[in-house]
């Protein structure tokens, strides 16, 4: 495994530790709270997933980014079908052979 793939995983646990301190120091914001927290502004505030109102105080920016991360890889899909199916199940095999 490269090294490049164990720093993403490391950034990612940070990422993820960092969700639970704040969920466990706070209950977490509503939905307008949260949008208020980051830096895109929109007219609409649709519905955030528990973990985006939960980093939105503490890491507006890189809230922002993920979201927009989801919204690219959920709706507008540029990997296509057949290769966004397989990352998933490449990321789980790889996982189960580090144990």
């Amino acid at each position: 495994m490269s090294n490049y793939y164990r720093s993403c995983g490391t950034c990612l646990g940070l990422v993820l530790f960092s969700a639970l301190l704040v969920q466990a120091q706070s209950p977490g914001s509503s939905d307008d709270e949260a949008w208020a927290k980051l830096p895109a502004k929109s007219k609409k505030n649709p519905a955030l997933p528990a973990w985006a109102r939960m980093l939105a105080g503490p890491l507006p920016k890189t809230t922002a980014r993920m979201l927009e991360l989801d919204y690219l890889h959920g709706v507008e899909n540029p990997l296509g079908a057949v290769l966004a199916a397989k990352i998933p199940f490449s990321i789980s095999t790889g996982l189960t052979r580090l144990r």
